[in-house]
């Protein structure tokens, strides 16, 4: 059977599961079934419709990290800092991926910042083919993960994360690796974005592909303003900052990803458009001439390539680098959300959406991206997935 299971275990926003669920309907045309393993059910359910099996992927054991947490050195960080190098912790997260694997039995495992299911479906000798950003898939073909800050010490040492990736080993018959670099080879790599965003650019020696769908098409700068907001229910004082954006006298368009229902009720009582469902983000890019996020891979990426100005609210240290980099660029603004008043968020937005030069900044780099023509994303996947199959 041409049995596929897509895992995503850590992170938020859509963009984790989005270019899968793209490619879903052709997948299924090819006759592959598809299933699906996701931390986030309710967010998968909204964008994969009704048909799709899901199940609710491992969940991490509740882990505080005692050191150093001053920001992220290299990708072993963010092992480190989900509980990674907790003794037993791996353990049982590995296991639960390999009693779902066992229950699905899928002849191929697609991994989207999934580390566990990656260490699981090599254990179980799967086939595994991984998917993701830049900051997700960090480089492999060097003996450790290449730095993304060079003024901070690693919360955790590789040496001891290797330890406890190689006991896990040992307990199901297989000899120990040599490198933690070396524990998430695959057998296919397909990274997703813009290298501009990509934090290991200067070290990564593999192409960087075009969403499923490619980017949207920078056109004329549009001249009624139309703004998309993608916020989800973390984002602090989120209340607030609605109720400024719905005081806009302009066409305001919003998915907030788990949001109160009496929340998105007085949005569409002040006049602005609800999506229940996370929309399609070709579509909304293609109607809206600015964006407000919490700076994800993803949709920062199209944002930028459609010639869309963001104003930006990162909550983690992914977003932020995604959102420092878009503001000192200058098709961007970078607002973090520590300390911000209502006042300070309203004007901000208002200087924001007035700001002619940076509309077309953002649009002029656009038109250099369009003419880029990096591969297409949905292409590889495919290619990939029947070579694995056969």
């Amino acid at each position: 059977m041409k049995h596929l299971l897509f895992c995503w275990e850590l992170g938020a926003n859509f963009g984790h599961i989005s270019n899968v669920a793209a490619l879903l309907p052709e997948l299924t045309a090819r006759g592959f079934q598809c299933e699906f393993a996701v931390i986030d059910l309710k967010v998968a359910r909204e964008l994969l419709g009704p048909g799709p099996i899901i199940h609710q992927a491992p969940v991490w054991p509740r882990h505080n990290h005692n050191g150093s947490t001053v920001g992220l050195a290299n990708f072993s960080d963010v092992l480190a800092l989900v509980g990674f190098g907790a003794p037993g912790h791996l353990q049982v997260v590995v296991e639960a991926w390999l009693s779902l694997f066992a229950l699905i039995e899928p002849r191929i495992v697609i991994a989207d910042h999934s580390p566990a299911a990656q260490i699981a479906a090599r254990l179980s000798h799967r086939r595994l083919l991984t998917v993701g950003s830049g900051f997700t898939l960090p480089p492999l073909d060097l003996p450790e993960f290449p730095p993304l800050r060079a003024d901070v010490a690693q919360a955790l040492p590789d040496d001891h994360l290797l330890a406890v990736v190689n006991d896990v080993r040992r307990a199901h018959g297989q000899s120990p690796g040599a490198t933690l670099t070396e524990m998430f080879q695959s057998d296919g790599r397909v990274i997703i974005g813009l290298p501009e965003l990509d934090p290991y650019r200067s070290f990564r020696r593999e192409p960087l592909h075009a969403p499923v769908g490619g980017f949207v098409v920078p056109g004329e700068q549009m001249t009624t303003p139309r703004l998309f907001v993608y916020l989800g229910a973390e984002m602090p004082d989120l209340t607030e900052k609605v109720q400024v954006l719905c005081e806009l006298p302009m066409a305001v368009e919003f998915y907030i990803r788990g949001a109160d229902p009496l929340l998105l009720e007085f949005i569409r009582l002040r006049g602005k458009t609800v999506n229940e469902r996370p929309a399609s983000i070709k579509e909304v890019l293609s109607r809206s001439t600015h964006v407000v996020s919490q700076a994800g891979a993803m949709l920062s990426s199209e944002a930028l390539a459609a010639g869309r100005p963001q104003l930006l609210l990162p909550l983690h240290e992914e977003a932020r680098r995604n959102a420092a980099i878009i503001a000192g660029a200058g098709l961007g603004q970078d607002m973090r959300v520590s300390g911000q008043s209502v006042d300070s968020f309203r004007s901000t937005v208002k200087a924001f959406i007035q700001d002619k030069d940076l509309a077309d900044r953002t649009l002029n780099f656009a038109r250099v991206i369009a003419k880029r023509n990096l591969p297409a994303s949905d292409r590889e996947l495919l290619r990939l997935i029947s070579e694995l199959m056969a």
